[in-house]
């Protein structure tokens, strides 16, 4: 099966656990990681990639499954690919990092970084983080702290991410044809590891199986999304502004992502 001009969205699921959890993405992934926690070198190179099955609380819990998680010591990272916005996606990405922390009592620290291939924060800024805070707008808790890569802000200098970050957000970004992307990080070493990683999962009909059936999804739900934009793009404003409300987040970081008036804002609670 040759899919060398077939289109490939790396933000789609099945693509984006299976590259990332790849021997080919470990220095890139590591490196973003590093990036953004500050976690030293030494540390990284003893993290461990692990399956996102959450253990259960009880054994009629439904099962919860992360995209991918990363263990480093004591401390756990989540990655998350959010390929199109849903009001439930960040809720649910919230609470599989508490159910981490939770089900796993030695850990002192959780990171969930959120991919978004959507700008629902209405930002210029390719980096948005996120800590939990109480009523008078205190941190709550450095126990988990929320990042969000957006992804087609890759090419923005607001924030102070890396070159490599970038890349990565790019690649993850674009969608071409494989035979586009071998050409255009031809003579990048680490890269070129990734695109054979990407023909080889091209040539699985099984795993292309499972890709097709996340596009087909996708565009079934994007398809609502983007006409539910198109009939308010403020009410969406206001939806993402009772969401981090309701997550305790400052009025400045509101005021940031989505750029509401903070009377506006208060007046959502």
């Amino acid at each position: 099966m040759n899919n060398e001009n077939k289109i490939i969205n790396l933000a789609n699921d099945a693509m984006f656990k299976s590259l990332v959890r790849s021997p080919e993405a470990r220095s890139i992934v590591l490196n973003l990681i590093q990036d953004l926690t500050q976690i030293s070198f030494e540390l990284l190179q003893k993290a461990e990639f692990m399956g996102g099955e959450i253990p259960k609380a009880h054994i009629n819990e439904k099962g919860k499954i992360s995209d991918v998680v990363v263990k480093i010591g004591t401390v756990k990272i989540i990655l998350e690919m959010n390929q199109f916005y849903t009001k439930e996606i960040f809720d649910k990405n919230l609470q599989y990092a508490y159910a981490w922390n939770t089900r796993e009592s030695h850990l002192d620290k959780t990171f969930l970084i959120n991919f978004d291939a959507f700008n629902v924060f209405h930002t210029d800024k390719p980096l948005l983080d996120f800590l939990m805070r109480d009523k008078d707008e205190h941190e709550e808790s450095k126990i988990i702290i929320s990042y969000h890569l957006i992804l087609e802000n890759y090419k923005n200098s607001l924030y102070n991410i890396s070159e490599e970050t970038r890349t990565f957000m790019e690649l993850l970004h674009t969608k071409a044809t494989l035979k586009e992307l071998k050409e255009k990080y031809k003579g990048n070493e680490v890269y070129e590891k990734l695109m054979k990683k990407i023909e080889q999962l091209t040539q699985d009909e099984k795993f292309m199986g499972y890709y097709d059936l996340e596009e087909k999804h996708k565009w079934q739900i994007n398809d609502s999304y983007e006409t539910g934009i198109e009939q308010g793009k403020h009410q969406n404003k206001l939806d993402t502004a009772k969401w981090m409300l309701k997550k305790k987040m400052s009025i400045k970081d509101i005021i940031d992502a989505t750029g509401l008036a903070k009377e506006e804002i208060t007046s959502l609670k």
